[in-house]
């Protein structure tokens, strides 16, 4: 086996993700965070009753995170709160009137930044508009009662009459055509909260979209092309592997007419759409989806284009076989390990070059799972929480880094490897070092001591049930934060260490 390849199948290396955002399925971990209060914008007031909270990273200063809290004044659709901590979705949701908002950014030395929401149609945007210097309102004021790496407690508030920024612009971000300066809108609030914190994940409770009630694997709805009526009646997921933090791909197809199931375990993408077409589809919508980042603009596939391309070359692009419905909305009451289940709509026709698509399709798809299940994370929705520093399972991978930073050979760390990993990662890691030569030792060693180590490791929680634990831990490597999720078994009364992934900040 080459050296270069043998890192990809050895269980134990921590396999690094990209530091892009920002989680087998994590769904929204569901902490309850508490807010009291109200925000008066104008002469509307409102009461804000929920909030969600996570860490992210400081826009001045990328070695350090701060903490953000959005306060909404009812539950809000988990895609809009975007994961890296981008307020894009939000603003859509508060230009329709559909949520009523406002956030803080606090700094690790208790300082704090808002963000004011507010806007047409009896909403609230953000003052001063998207594109102009954000401002703290005056006299805003951020009092901690606890202010800990788990949970921050306390009160915002602020009475404002006046906006400092830019005064040229009016509430809706209009100029005055006249010139005038008028007055900003006048706003207070005063709020009570208290907060949960989790390393990577927002924490709060979600609104959840209706049930389909459909039968597993059916759909229900049409698509519209050029007043062309297409009824999607089947629908389609798998999901092949493990990422700890839930970036898995999982492929959607939603068909006229019912495919082969066969064909989903192992079948390439041509092969999946070559099956659609076989079948007799026209049409199909068809997209690689993850939880870590909400769907958008899924691909409707012209099964006569995809036919065109076959017959041109083997392979199929997206670009020579499918249109993006870029105003599609993808709404999921379920996204975890065992369904797949929402609606796909549009809102009105939407025109793309020379066609015109409307949709509105529900659907409720079994997740097919291909790949070893004991590698699946444990989540909020299948385990119980972890305390700080891990428990057992915390204490056994201390132990066990600690170990792997103390071997002096590739034998001392086989050795180590084989009594603290879980059976099928000693089985993944005897076969990778089967064809290792006596001259590739010294390399290899420094090569596996250096992946599946994390330097001033901290287990920060993680979930467990039964005898299995997923571990969230921080550390660093060569400077940089490390984040990483790493799962543990519990074999003959002792935690092993199995698969991870890291994310570097």
């Amino acid at each position: 086996m080459k050296l270069g390849t043998l890192s990809l199948s050895l269980a134990i290396v921590l396999t690094t993700v990209g530091c892009g955002r920002k989680a087998a399925f994590v769904a929204p971990l569901e902490i309850v965070n508490n807010v009291e209060g109200s925000f008066t914008f104008k002469d509307e007031t409102v009461k804000l009753n929920h909030a969600y909270a996570r860490r992210v990273e400081n826009e001045a200063d990328k070695t350090k995170r701060d903490v953000l809290i959005v306060f909404t004044d009812r539950p809000a659709p988990w895609k809009v709160i975007d994961q890296d901590g981008s307020d894009q979705k939000l603003h859509e949701k508060v230009d329709k009137g559909e949520l009523r908002a406002l956030s803080v950014r606090l700094t690790d030395d208790k300082k704090a930044t808002f963000t004011i929401y507010h806007g047409g149609a009896g909403g609230f945007g953000v003052f001063p508009p998207r594109g102009e210097e954000k401002d703290t309102p005056a006299k805003a004021e951020f009092k901690p009662v606890s202010f800990l790496p788990n949970l921050i407690e306390g009160q915002v508030s602020a009475k404002n009459e006046t906006v400092t920024g830019n005064q040229d612009i009016v509430a809706s971000g209009t100029p005055d055509p006249y010139g005038e300066k008028p007055e900003p809108p006048s706003y207070h609030f005063d709020l009570n909260f208290k907060v949960g914190l989790r390393p990577d994940e927002w924490t709060g409770v979600y609104y959840k979209y209706p049930a389909t009630n459909l039968e597993p694997g059916k759909a229900s709805g049409q698509v519209v092309v050029d007043g062309q009526v297409v009824k999607l009646n089947h629908v389609y997921a798998r999901q092949s592997g493990y990422d700890l933090f839930g970036k898995n791909r999982v492929a959607v197809l939603l068909t006229e007419k019912p495919i082969a199931t066969e064909t989903l375990k192992d079948a390439s993408e041509n092969e999946l759409l070559r099956a659609a077409l076989q079948a007799g589809n026209t049409y199909i919508i068809y997209d690689n989806w993850t939880t870590s980042q909400p769907p958008v603009h899924p691909p409707l596939w012209s099964l006569e284009k995809v036919r065109a391309a076959l017959q041109a070359s083997e392979q199929v692009s997206l670009l020579d076989a499918s249109d993006s419905l870029l105003t599609a909305e993808v709404d999921l009451s379920q996204f975890d390990s065992k369904a797949l289940e929402g609606k796909i709509y549009t809102e009105s026709p939407f025109k793309w070059f020379e066609h015109t698509y409307e949709i509105d399709v529900s659907f409720n798809a079994p997740v097919v799972i291909t790949g070893d299940a004991s590698s699946a994370p444990v989540v909020a929705g299948s385990g119980e929480p972890l305390p700080v520093g891990g428990g057992g399972p915390g204490s056994a991978y201390l132990n066990f880094v600690k170990s792997v930073s103390l071997a002096r050979n590739l034998k001392e760390l086989t050795q180590l490897l084989e009594t603290s990993q879980s059976a099928s990662a000693i089985a993944e890691m005897k076969l990778s070092l089967a064809d290792v030569r006596p001259e590739q030792e010294e390399q290899l060693f420094g090569l596996l001591k250096k992946m599946i180590s994390i330097a001033n490791p901290s287990v920060e929680g993680g979930f467990a049930t039964g005898d299995k634990a997923t571990l969230w831990v921080t550390g660093s490597d060569n400077g940089h934060q490390i984040t990483a999720r790493v799962n543990m078994h519990l074999e003959n009364g002792q935690w092993k260490v199995g698969r991870g992934s890291t994310h570097e900040e």
